[in-house]
């Protein structure tokens, strides 16, 4: 496995990193930086649809 040190912190490179990972009982896709939401309006606190996001989530 190929490392790169900065500072405090090591890096591994992407391709040492599988593609999917084990999150409980389901292999899920790893999402890169680019994945995540920034911050913005309406980004902070509850969701406006709370029931459509527990059902989004798996929940009943």
């Amino acid at each position: 496995m190929s490392t790169k040190d900065r500072g405090d912190q090591t890096w591994r490179a992407s391709r040492d990193v599988p593609d999917k990972v084990r999150l409980g009982d389901r292999l899920v896709r790893r999402m890169a930086i680019g994945a995540m939401r920034p911050a913005g309006p309406g980004i902070w606190g509850p969701p406006t649809d709370r029931d459509h996001s527990i059902a989004l989530l798996g929940g009943h």
